[in-house]
């Protein structure tokens, strides 16, 4: 498997180019000789010359010579005939002048295919290349019918490698009361890891930073070819997106046997799913012992545990050592804050179920083999969220949602992100959706980095939310939610609002809510239910803690259900 390229430190985060500004042109400028043989005026210029110049400064700091480049649409183009001697340049268009493109190829050291993009063309191998990019082109795909704006997308993955990447220029217009651009835009934000957050579009309007085509460049050069004036034909700037294909992760051979029960009515044995688990930690020695135990203690055979430690002074790294032959992998030392250690510990991770248990949270016992029935038996779960659960500052539970919630990307958008929320301690996903999803947290976020996550989820799946118990949050003093909620509430509003500005753009489908899954039909379903013995008598000492009838009642519901099922102990 070839690795993926790194991106060098100036575009490691591509956000500040996902929209043409003034400021790039301090370091575009000067690779405009070398391109067009002199130097080039931004208010003197049409659009182009900006989107070239980023491109090529992409290519030269992040693909090494010899790599295979693909533009899509590029007609006779500056960019690939100034790469073709040290690249392996290669151009798909069908010279037939959309867009006002040229009629006729001319002769420039890169190949040549005479088609479209969204046609499949058998000419363009599958994961051939390692960027395939676009400039001023795919703003003139037809975007009414949502089906041809995924195919040409599915195309250019199609022919991309595994940790290639694909880096697209679009012409947007920023009209004098709204923005235009084509739908393919939001709809690559929508299918495809995008490495960037999007960028909401009405607040360009205003931004004097956001660099635009002049009205004199517009009227030396566009204004005979679009026929309209320059205010009412809006002013033209770029906005640029950039994602990387997902490289499947080796998939380790499972460490669990197959686990059988003599109830052999109920199917053949279940082969346990690796589940990776990474806690973030720093200075909270107080819960971090509870904390890994809730995990560890279960005995599940196939569990991917990591904690990552931001250089505690209170203990920690002695709780960590003595449980250290029980993890994949641990560190200790200064990081850069809570996300960006479990940034860290997922990328390390191999397990196909993943999620993350902060350190002065925990889980509830039998959650991973919870886990392991429910993704093995429900096979269309890629995202799920348990019954949310809080515990006291002592580990005591003291609340269980009820009624349990449903949620979907509508009731998001509406900003109906509560409380109650989506609770983190209780959430898992699959990896593909993971890695479609982009393959990271924002680490930007200081607090509402699980629900950014939770909107590019939503983009793609249904949230199946189970009637079972897998993590738990506890309401301590001194947590970041407690201490802090007014601003996370304030930072989730914000990722909302920019999900719900995408909404606008793309028009997805509505998707209703999946049904709830019971537990009774995890437990029907599960072929050994041996790892849930004695779990009836927890749940019943939890029903007897807890203050509210209703819950109280709930709670005893499940050991009912839990004792028809599986053995006391």
């Amino acid at each position: 498997m070839t690795a993926a390229f790194a991106l060098s430190p100036a575009w490691g985060d591509f956000g500040p180019f996902a929209v043409a500004r003034r400021s790039h042109w301090e370091r575009l400028g000067a690779l405009a000789p070398g391109l067009y043989g002199h130097a080039v005026d931004p208010d003197l210029c049409d659009l182009k010359p900006y989107q070239d110049l980023l491109v090529l400064a992409f290519i030269r700091d992040n693909l090494p010579p010899g790599s295979r480049l693909l533009e899509i649409g590029g007609g006779n183009s500056r960019v690939l005939a100034h790469l073709a001697d040290s690249y392996e340049c290669w151009n798909i268009d069908k010279f037939e002048g959309v867009g006002n493109g040229p009629l006729e190829a001319q002769e420039a050291g890169y190949a040549i295919v005479r088609d479209y993009i969204g046609n499949f063309s058998p000419e363009l191998a599958d994961g051939y290349f390692d960027l395939v990019f676009s400039i001023s082109t795919l703003e003139h795909v037809p975007d009414a019918e949502t089906a041809g704006l995924d195919r040409v997308i599915e195309d250019m993955d199609r022919v991309l490698r595994p940790g290639g990447l694909s880096l697209h220029c679009l012409d947007v217009l920023l009209k004098a009361d709204e923005v235009w651009t084509n739908r393919i835009l939001p709809r690559i934000h929508e299918t495809r890891p995008v490495l960037h957050a999007w960028t909401p579009l009405a607040p360009l309007l205003g931004d004097p930073e956001v660099y635009c085509m002049t009205r004199q460049a517009y009227e030396a050069g566009w204004q005979a070819i679009t026929g309209q004036p320059y205010d009412s034909f809006g002013r033209p700037t770029s906005c640029n997106v950039l994602w990387r294909k997902p490289q499947p992760q080796p998939q380790p051979q499972s460490q669990a046997p197959a686990l059988r029960s003599g109830r052999t009515s109920r199917g053949c044995g279940l082969e346990l799913p690796r589940i990776s688990v990474v806690t973030p930690s720093f200075n909270q020695g107080e819960y971090l012992e509870e904390c890994m135990d809730s995990l560890l203690s279960q005995g599940y055979p196939n569990l991917e545990y990591i904690v990552m430690d931001g250089g505690s002074s209170d203990g920690s790294v002695e709780i960590i050592k003595r449980r250290a032959k029980h993890l994949a992998h641990w560190r200790s030392g200064p990081d850069q804050g809570q996300y960006w250690a479990v940034n860290e510990g997922l990328g390390l991770c191999t397990g196909e179920c993943m999620g993350w248990l902060n350190s002065d949270d925990k889980h509830h016992p039998a959650s991973l083999f919870v886990l392991a029935a429910i993704f093995t038996c429900f096979p269309e779960v890629r995202w799920l969220m348990a019954c949310p659960t809080v515990w006291d500052e002592q580990g005591a539970l003291t609340m269980l949602l009820e009624p349990l919630p449903l949620w979907d990307r509508r009731r998001y958008l509406r900003g109906e992100i509560g409380p109650p929320h989506v609770q983190q301690e209780s959430t898992f996903w699959r990896r593909s959706l993971w890695d479609e999803a982009g393959g990271r947290l924002d680490t930007a976020m200081g607090y509402a980095g699980d629900m950014e996550l939770w909107s590019r989820f939503f983009r793609r799946e249904k949230l199946f939310v189970a009637d079972a118990l897998v993590g738990g949050f506890r309401l301590q003093r001194n947590s970041k939610t407690s201490l802090a909620m007014d601003a996370y509430d304030a930072e989730a509003a914000a990722v909302v609002a920019r999900e719900a500005d995408l909404a606008r753009a793309v028009r997805p489908d509505d998707v209703p809510a999946p049904a709830p899954i019971l537990l009774e039909e995890i437990l029907r379903r599960c072929p050994d239910t041996t790892p849930f013995t004695g779990l009836a008598r927890a749940y019943r000492g939890y029903a007897e803690a807890l203050a509210e009838p209703r819950q109280a009642e709930a709670m005893l519901r499940r050991a009912a259900t839990l004792a028809e099922f599986c053995p006391e102990g």
